[in-house]
C-alpha cells in the first residue's frame, strides 16, 4: 500500500502536474507497444473499461490512469485497424507531426486569450 501510495504522489508530482511532461508518460508506452501489441479484444477491453470506470471514479489520480488506460486501448484498436493503402497517408503523417510539434502553442494561447492570464506550459514552451 505504501509502494502504491508513494507511486501515486510520484506520478501526481511529474507527469499530471503539468500538461509539457503528461506525453512522458506515453513514450515508453508507445516504444512498448512497438514491439509487442496486445490482442484486439484486450485493447477493446482497455478502451471500454477505461472509459466506463472514469465516469464512476472520482479521485483525480485514478482518473487520470484510467484515462491513460482508454486512450492505450483506443491507440492499439486503431493501430490493429487495416486499410488500403492511399496516397494521402504520406501527408497526413506530415500533418500529424506539425500538430504535435504545435499543439501545445495553439492551446497556450488560446488558454491565455480565454482566461486572460499565463499558464505553467508558456514557462515550458519559452
Amino acid at each position: 500500500n505504501i509502494v502504491i501510495e508513494l507511486l501515486i504522489k510520484t506520478i501526481n508530482r511529474t507527469i499530471l502536474s503539468g500538461r509539457i511532461l503528461t506525453g512522458m508518460f506515453y513514450i515508453p508506452i508507445g516504444i512498448m507497444l512497438s514491439k509487442k501489441q496486445p490482442k484486439w479484444s484486450i485493447a477493446w477491453l482497455m478502451l471500454i473499461s477505461g472509459y466506463i470506470l472514469n465516469i464512476f471514479v472520482k479521485n483525480n489520480s485514478l482518473t487520470s490512469i484510467l484515462v491513460a488506460i482508454s486512450t492505450i486501448g483506443f491507440f492499439c484498436v486503431i493501430v490493429s485497424l487495416t486499410l488500403p493503402d492511399s496516397s494521402v497517408y504520406p501527408f497526413i503523417r506530415k500533418m500529424s507531426t506539425v500538430i504535435y510539434f504545435v499543439h501545445m502553442y495553439v492551446w497556450s494561447f488560446y488558454y491565455t486569450l480565454v482566461y486572460g492570464k499565463k499558464h505553467m506550459v508558456w514557462v515550458a514552451l519559452l
